[in-house]
């Protein structure tokens, strides 16, 4: 006589199944959790920071945005899995803000061995750059400010932290002194040689006009000068330019104004009188 075999009741076979199910789930659960940190593992050790060709940075300078600073960098994610950025800083001095709050926007290096670039524009408006309290173009200013990361790992890791760092801005026209040299006169005219003397204490190469003018009472005396300067970073500056005008207002008493002109910007420096 056949014996037949029992057929297990549908609700133990899907418990069977949702057993079988679980430990698989588990499995590839403990199969990610390797695979991401062998890859974080080959993130840290294959970690490339390049810049470009340029340098990875620019420095420019308009009315309309004030002073801009843009830095880029070249990012290399040798890991398996995309790593999401997002960084934003804000900076301040003594005075007040420096840096109003930056971000680079999200970003995602992708995994594989590519290059991706991460561009952080910093702008500082022109009038916390000539401000009467410490002029950042004449004096070396204490600054701090913090960075925030926050981003993503391999899809599901979120983290985010908060750096907090301070250093010193590098005043481009460090003890600027415009010093008026004893006059000579002839026909009707003076001339006086005045010394330009400064240190380019900035991060960056200085480079632009500075433009020299005499004023008495106001007006302005004889033609206004323009001084090339090209000063690369914490290097110092020395130069004589004479300075031409009717007798009748180079007199003592009178000024020399100098101001830096970028393009059709022109930033005060300083102002010195006549010996």
């Amino acid at each position: 006589m056949m014996e037949y075999r029992r057929r297990r009741p549908p609700l133990y076979r899907l418990a069977r199944y949702l057993r079988w199910s679980a430990v698989l789930a588990a499995i590839l659960v403990v199969v990610f959790l390797i695979s991401t940190a062998v890859s974080a593992v080959e993130f840290a050790s294959g970690l490339h920071v390049t810049t470009p060709k340029s340098g990875g940075y620019e420095f420019n300078y308009t009315q309309s945005t004030g002073f801009t600073a843009a830095f880029e960098a070249n990012v290399t994610n040798a890991g398996l899995y995309p790593l999401v950025l997002d960084l934003t800083t804000v900076a301040y001095t003594p005075q007040g803000p420096l840096v109003p709050r930056t971000t680079t926007g999200v970003v995602t290096l992708t995994p594989g061995g590519r290059a991706t670039t991460i561009g952080f524009k910093l702008q500082i408006p022109e009038s916390t750059l000539v401000s009467t309290e410490g002029n950042l173009l004449l004096n070396n200013t204490p600054v701090w400010g913090n960075v925030w990361f926050n981003g993503s790992y391999a899809y599901i890791y979120q983290f985010g932290f908060a750096v907090a760092a301070n250093g010193t801005w590098g005043a481009p026209f460090e003890n600027l002194t415009v010093v008026p040299g004893t006059p000579s006169t002839s026909s009707g005219e003076t001339t006086v040689p005045v010394t330009v003397n400064y240190t380019n204490n900035a991060i960056f190469q200085l480079a632009g006009n500075v433009t020299i003018q005499v004023v008495d009472n106001g007006a302005d005396c004889g033609p206004l000068v323009e001084l090339p300067v090209d000063t690369p970073s914490h290097q110092g500056f020395r130069e004589v330019v004479n300075l031409t005008g009717p007798s009748s207002c180079m007199v003592p008493g009178a000024s020399v104004s100098a101001a830096f002109l970028v393009g059709p910007a022109s930033l005060p420096l300083l102002t010195a009188r006549f010996p």
